[in-house]
């Protein structure tokens, strides 16, 4: 169910006013609220709340926007190529067709050499200007001969032709070469022209994709289920227990929905040491067992613009134990076991929490597993009915992120 309903959440857009600017015709910078939406292609239009009112501009009434941590758009007529990139309408050459319209393109590098991306439903543009002159495309098309699929190489020619204007092409000849038409590629080498350039060098803002968590926290271990210790006695039962767990997570941001599905890995402790005595008080009950905990959950951050976050998540997790032991004994002249534990078992579990810059507070609650082995008999009876079920309060620090 949980995953359905991350699913079903994640279908839907997000849409929040967040705060920017607009560049109007004549040049004038005016700070506003932009109604964002984590555009999947670039807008054709945005809606700007300004003045107690809100107007609505497309590429033609305005010179640029920006959107605070959003990125800055600037507004171009830009001629491009028609030809598809991929599918199976590829034509069998090179086609010139090309269609002239005003677009919002988004910035990706800003120097004496500029770099833009047009995000349109069938396809990616790259674009380029030199010392602010017209912006042009960097041309990038595919044809399909036979079964096989061959690629315009214009966009690296055109790219190879500034690097030889700055005398720098044999040394990054392997790169220029082998660059991809996407955009970390051509991000790098027009970092490289404008650090030649300039003299200052340009870093390639990267996105936050990994992170490394450490947790630790409260565990109470829940038992159910009849211990049958004598056929003439009343059954016992484990009360339940408290342990200290943590372990190592590593989080995964999908990208787009304001990066609010994630995906995480974690592997963390629990562990259990029960001493009861028997209802008639002629025995005693023991089992222990440490368990290390693999789990794997889907996360679902449910306002991602916000500096504080409200997350669940929900998973699958495989416990296996690292005690040689864990069976359920009864105690007395020669010790018994009177139910078979199960080394490895399968849980599920549910969790909410709340995030705050590298912190977050969680808790979690894994419903009743059956730990019970009825099918190892080496050593004892089989197993009877015993489950375990855990709650739990975590702490979780971002020790670093990693970039992608």
């Amino acid at each position: 169910m949980i995953f359905l309903f991350f699913l079903s959440k994640s279908a839907f857009s997000l849409s929040k006013p967040l705060p920017g600017y607009i560049v109007r015709l004549n040049g004038d910078t005016v700070h506003c609220q932009i109604e964002y939406s984590d555009w999947r292609s670039s807008p054709n239009t945005i809606q700007v709340d300004m003045n107690s009112s809100t107007q609505e501009f497309g590429p033609q009434d305005i010179k640029a926007f920006g959107i605070d941590g959003f990125g800055n758009y600037i507004s171009a007529m830009v001629n491009y190529h028609t030809n598809p990139i991929s599918g199976f309408d590829l034509p069998d050459h090179f086609s010139d067709s090309t269609v002239s319209k005003p677009h919002f393109l988004k910035v990706l590098t800003r120097g004496y050499y500029s770099l833009y991306n047009l995000l349109l439903p069938e396809r990616t543009y790259f674009f380029i200007s030199v010392r602010d002159s017209a912006v042009s495309e960097l041309v990038y098309r595919a044809k399909r001969i036979n079964d096989s699929i061959v690629y315009d190489p214009s966009y690296i020619i055109e790219i190879s032709r500034y690097f030889e204007k700055e005398g720098i092409l044999y040394n990054n000849l392997n790169k220029v070469n082998s660059a991809k038409y996407y955009h970390t590629d051509l991000q790098e080498l027009i970092s490289i022209l404008n650090e030649k350039y300039s003299g200052n060098k340009y870093n390639v803002k990267s996105v936050q994709r990994l992170e490394l968590q450490a947790f630790i926290g409260g565990i109470r271990n829940s038992f159910s289920g009849d211990i049958i210790y004598d056929d003439n006695a009343a059954p016992a039962h484990f009360p339940a227990t408290y342990t200290l767990g943590g372990g190592l997570n590593l989080l995964y941001t999908f990208k787009g929905h304001f990066n609010a599905i994630k995906v995480r890995l974690s592997v963390g402790y629990n562990g259990y040491s029960n001493h009861i005595t028997t209802p008639d008080n002629a025995y005693t009950l023991t089992s222990a067992n440490s368990i290390i905990q693999s789990n794997l959950y889907l996360m679902y951050l449910f306002n991602p613009l916000d500096k504080t976050n409200f997350y669940m998540k929900g998973g699958v997790g495989y416990n296996n134990s690292v005690n040689t032991d864990m069976n359920i004994y009864r105690n007395g002249t020669h010790p018994v076991i009177e139910t078979n534990v199960s080394k490895n078992f399968i849980s599920y579990m549910l969790s909410a929490g709340v995030s705050m810059g590298r912190s977050s507070f969680e808790f979690s609650f894994s419903p009743y597993t059956q730990l019970a082995d009825p099918g190892n008999t080496t050593y004892g009876p089989p197993g009877k009915n015993f489950k375990l079920s855990t709650m739990a309060v975590y702490y979780y620090f971002s020790i670093f992120p990693w970039k992608k």
